[in-house]
């Protein structure tokens, strides 16, 4: 029998504003365990969470589960990642009144996680780590600007982007309807590229319901893409341990274009007898597939006209079974490097599976999964 357990510890300050002067600040400490436990091929899950800010109250509240297990030993913290200056709550206060333009909302939350994971396949690690995650929206009239950034100088950065937006967005450029290169900011990028995860996941091959079912092997895509699996991204604990309690491993999923392997657990690999290497946790953990390349975003931005994406809303929305793909988007014009002005509400109509054949540069990865992505002759519908 498999058994494994994730405990995490969340002592954090949460900041919130709400553009009227209205603060909020609030700690924040809380736990969870979750235990997985595999029985005949079968997986069996409970989370017990817990409000621990006084821990003479602390209680645990369970969520049913098929069957009864005992929960491994609690396990020690012992390793602690390097440490770095929260910024106080004074020093937010004072950059919102920085801001030129009206606040729509600020949250900010800074902190330390602790994390600990244990199972019978002699997993025993542990870690500490700083939490530091801030997320604005600003408003100039009709127009919005979103920024978030993690780490040190979180609120500066995520002031900065929305700032930034603003400004861009408000010198609105000459466009007109046709074929464009577009390029996908990291988080378009990683969202263009989660309508494939449905098609990897080994459990849709089971259920007959993957596109890619009799496709290992051939191309689906230009060759400079590569999606792999790669846990050493991620630096912390999501992207080591997959949900039965194992090591992740690097793998490709497609490389070079072409499909290599399907995203499947133990079960599914005896059952489709493929390989059981590609533990990327994509049902419950964390996904880690990465998608980058070796150029730089400028290089990207310096061809004849480029039309960047930094937000997109549904239209007709995207079916990753059919590949049909409709989102109203905003950004930015390139013409050689040079900033020419910005769009609004232009409707990108294309197809999945034929974007990824037009794929034309992959920047080095600037988000947590991505990098930019470049794609030749988009469909671009703009309103007179």
């Amino acid at each position: 029998m498999l058994t494994f357990k994730r405990e995490v510890v969340t002592n954090a300050v949460e900041v919130i504003y709400d553009g009227n002067e209205n603060w909020r600040i609030q700690k924040r400490k809380d736990k969870s365990i979750t235990c997985v436990v595999k029985k005949e091929e079968k997986l069996y899950s409970a989370t017990f969470e817990a409000d621990i800010e006084n821990p003479e109250e602390e209680t645990l509240k369970s969520y049913p589960t098929e069957t009864e297990f005992e929960i491994p030993e609690n396990v020690k913290f012992s390793h602690k990642a390097p440490n770095y200056k929260h910024i106080s709550f004074d020093a937010v206060q004072e950059m919102v009144k920085q801001v030129p333009y009206k606040f729509e909302k600020l949250f900010y939350v800074a902190g330390r996680e602790k994390v600990a994971v244990t199972s019978s396949t002699g997993i025993d690690s542990s870690s500490e780590y700083n939490v530091a995650y801030c997320w604005v929206a600003l408003a100039k009239g009709s127009l919005s600007g979103f920024g978030h950034a993690s780490g040190p100088a979180s609120v500066e950065k995520a002031i900065a982007e929305a700032v930034e937006q603003i400004e861009r967005l408000s010198e609105v450029g000459k466009l007109k309807s046709g074929k464009y290169k577009v390029l996908l900011s990291p988080s378009i990028a990683e969202d263009f590229i989660s309508n494939l995860l449905v098609h990897i996941d080994a459990y849709q091959l089971l259920r007959k319901a993957s596109t890619l079912e009799n496709k290992r092997g051939r191309m689906i895509a230009t060759s400079i893409l590569n999606l792999k699996s790669d846990p050493s991204v991620l630096k912390d604990w999501r992207s080591q341990i997959d949900w039965e309690g194992l090591p992740k491993q690097k793998d490709f999923f497609i490389q070079n274009g072409i499909f290599t392997n399907f995203a499947g657990d133990t079960y599914t690999s005896k059952k489709l007898g493929v390989k059981s290497g590609s533990r990327t946790g994509l049902r419950t953990c964390s996904p880690t597939p990465v998608v980058e390349g070796e150029v730089e975003v400028d290089d990207l931005r310096s061809c004849d006209t480029v039309l960047e994406i930094i937000r997109t809303k549904e239209v007709g929305g995207v079916n990753p079974y059919s590949g049909n793909y409709s989102l109203s988007a905003d950004g930015y014009i390139w013409q050689n490097g040079e900033f020419k002005g910005s769009f609004l509400n232009v409707t990108i109509g294309d197809n999945i599976w034929e974007m990824l054949f037009k794929i034309i540069g992959i920047s080095k990865l600037y988000g947590d999964l991505s990098g930019y992505i470049l794609i030749d002759r988009v469909n671009v519908a703009v309103k007179d």
